[in-house]
């Protein structure tokens, strides 16, 4: 079989640029048959669906049915109907379970590939691992709403965020538990099994060797049945654990619990994994700081007592205005509001210590029965023990912040009207080469310089689309403008989310000048080889499976020229351009397309008032194991032949005369 050979350039060197590039851009080529066997699979196919080790020469899954190997049979099923009803489909995102059981978002572009006698028989697949990028998108998505949405109840809350944690981990269960009276207490469960105790005595457990351990970064212990605990945390064997992941939670900082998540399979977390459970854990840690503290002059609790510096009884001889440092007349209105509307947020308010020193709390009043009469229960909240909360939820944010900050992917979140970067990461400051503090401050007016001329229209569209909530798709290319004036290509996906009170766009974008770059070097490819067909003296043209003219050189426009035919042939069929072609010469094109062949013939047509003769090689270009085009090589041998046969009548007429001469 002939491959390129004839053109200069071997099948080698063009597997060889394109693999190159695939291989930059991170994209997997697979193309199926008609009975879903795989005609065609590159290294980048057996990577992202973790067949390495089954499949180490890619030559070995050839032949084999694509669902069975890969484990996706509906996905590709679809895909492959949909590729042969539309003949494209462009940047599809799928889901699919590897070899080894990971889960892994797919970018996938289908094209059908004619094939004989039906439009689109075998389906080429272009696949891209997207599912870094998806993970930490729905990751940081999620872990901003479940905190933007916690509410005043504590216990909910923490069942809130343990939930969050196991969700976010892919974990079997996961539990938030906290040390109570001598006893290990499940406060915060997720998941978990049937038969589960959840208030056990603490040695042994891993939960407690976390809490004593006190650290603040996860502990993370895999192969469970192997280690200690097998023995000493009943859980281990009673449910069937693999892989422990816990970090402790602290409250003023000590450490009072342990949020865990636990799996029955080997797992082994990612650096943002442990990220996101560090966050997840200060979040409970804060809600657990909320405790109240509550005192009445009726009546106090210890925490009152410690709080102002008198006991129990010395409180019940004061009156709440011996201790409350605001006027009498402000004190008076307070509780005639709480007698009032039955239940009142006060606010801040100063105490006054038994020392004369003050303290800053924040009070809350309801109207009760208490010894059967009406009595006000009034909360005081420690603002110290809350700007310690403050503290630890800024520590938290900053978390948070660092996980964006820290993402490859550059990440804004745009507001309008009027249209404002109202944040930016670091990634998309590098992309664009402005720091954050030049994209967040940049004008409406200003804004519309970081996207090309040509593509703001689409651009702007989209996110007034977006904001508004209109149905979008998932993402689509366009092309930005860097400080410095040049372009680069960017991918774009995003979402609509609640920022500061308002409905804003987070976008996340990935550079992919680089796989822009390396599509450029498959048409400088395509160019050598135009050039090599124009070095050529012979008259080629290149023609596709529906036999239309694709390209030719100057040699064939200046033959056909020379016999009156169009000289502007690209995109009619062979037949149409030469409508002199005996039905024979379709027959001879279509073998080389089934068989790979090359097929040299010659043929006398007549053109206009004169007899031509032409030797003509058919040869087959192949990619991906497919004849995609034929590049016709003619060479015009009338003068040749024409020739030949005068010599034939030369040589007749001599012979007459040898025969019918009468001398020896």
């Amino acid at each position: 079989m002939v491959r390129f050979g004839a053109l200069g350039l071997s099948h080698h060197d063009i597997d060889a640029i394109r693999q190159e590039a695939m291989q930059f851009a991170g994209i997997g080529l697979l193309t199926i048959g008609p009975d879903g066997t795989i005609i065609y699979a590159d290294r980048g196919i057996l990577r992202i669906f973790e067949l390495e080790d089954r499949y180490p020469d890619v030559v070995s899954a050839v032949g084999l049915v694509a669902g069975d190997i890969l484990g996706c049979g509906g996905v590709l099923v679809g895909l492959a109907e949909s590729a042969k009803a539309r003949g494209r489909l462009h940047a599809m995102e799928c889901q699919i379970t590897t070899a080894r059981g990971t889960r892994k978002w797919l970018l996938c572009d289908a094209y059908g590939l004619p094939a004989s006698g039906q439009p689109f028989e075998a389906v080429q697949l272009m696949m891209r691992d997207i599912s870094p990028r998806k993970r930490v998108q729905e990751q940081i998505a999620r872990l901003n709403q479940c905190l933007l949405h916690l509410g005043t109840d504590t216990g909910a809350n923490i069942n809130m965020l343990t939930a969050m944690a196991g969700d976010l981990l892919g974990a079997d269960c996961a539990l938030y538990n906290r040390l109570s009276k001598g006893m290990l207490c499940s406060i915060g469960q997720w998941q978990t099994p049937a038969g589960y105790d959840p208030t056990v005595r603490p040695d042994g457990h891993l939960c407690y060797d976390v809490i004593k351990g006190g650290a603040a970064e996860p502990v993370v212990v895999r192969d469970l049945p192997s280690t200690p605990y097998a023995s000493t945390d009943p859980n281990v064997s009673l449910h069937g654990l693999r892989t422990y992941i816990g970090v402790a939670v602290r409250r003023m900082d000590e450490p009072v619990g342990s949020l865990c998540v636990v799996y029955r399979r080997d797992f082994e977390p990612a650096a943002d994994d442990l990220a996101l459970l560090a966050i997840v854990a200060s979040a409970v840690g804060i809600e657990e700081s909320q405790d109240i503290e509550t005192g009445r002059v009726l009546e106090s609790n210890p925490a009152l007592q410690g709080l102002l510096g008198y006991s129990a009884a010395e409180l019940e001889t004061l009156r709440v205005h011996d201790f409350v440092a605001h006027e009498d007349d402000d004190i008076a209105e307070s509780i005639r509001r709480v007698v009032s509307e039955g239940r009142v947020f006060i606010g801040e308010r100063l105490y006054r210590r038994k020392d004369g020193s003050l303290v800053e709390v924040e009070v809350s009043a309801s109207l009760v029965r208490y010894r059967g009469r009406d009595a006000l229960s009034v909360v005081s909240r420690d603002m110290t023990e809350r700007s310690r909360a403050l503290r630890s939820l800024r520590e938290s944010e900053k978390k948070y912040r660092d996980l964006v900050e820290q993402s490859l992917l550059g990440i804004v979140v745009a507001q309008s009207p009027p249209t404002r970067l109202v944040f930016a990461n670091e990634a998309i400051g590098t992309i664009l080469g402005y720091t954050t503090a030049e994209l967040t401050s940049l004008s409406p007016e200003d804004i519309p310089v970081l996207v090309h001329p040509e593509d703001r229209g689409l651009f702007f569209q989209r996110f007034e689309d977006r904001l508004v909530g209109r149905p979008l798709g998932s993402g689509y290319e366009f092309r930005g403008v860097r400080k410095d004036g040049t372009t680069c290509w960017l991918e774009i996906s995003s979402s609509r989310i609640e920022y500061g009170g308002r409905p804003a766009v987070q976008a996340t974008f990935l550079d992919i000048s680089g796989r822009k770059q390396a599509e450029a070097s498959l048409r400088q490819s395509e160019a050598r080889y135009r050039t090599t067909l124009e070095a050529m003296s012979d008259a080629i043209h290149v023609v596709d499976r529906d036999l239309r003219i694709l390209l030719f050189n100057q040699a064939f426009r200046a033959w056909i020229v020379r016999l009156g035919l169009p000289k502007d042939p690209i995109g009619q069929t062979l037949f149409e351009v030469f409508p002199f072609l005996p039905a024979a010469v379709e027959d001879e094109y279509r073998r080389v397309f089934v068989t790979g062949e090359l097929l040299v013939t010659e043929e006398t047509s007549s053109v206009a008032d004169r007899q031509i003769t032409t030797e003509t090689r058919k040869i087959p270009m192949v990619e991906n194991g497919v004849v995609v085009s034929v590049v016709t090589a003619i060479r015009d041998i009338t003068d040749r032949r024409n020739s030949e046969r005068a010599l034939r009548e030369s040589e007749e007429r001599y012979r007459g005369l040898f025969d019918n001469a009468t001398d020896l």
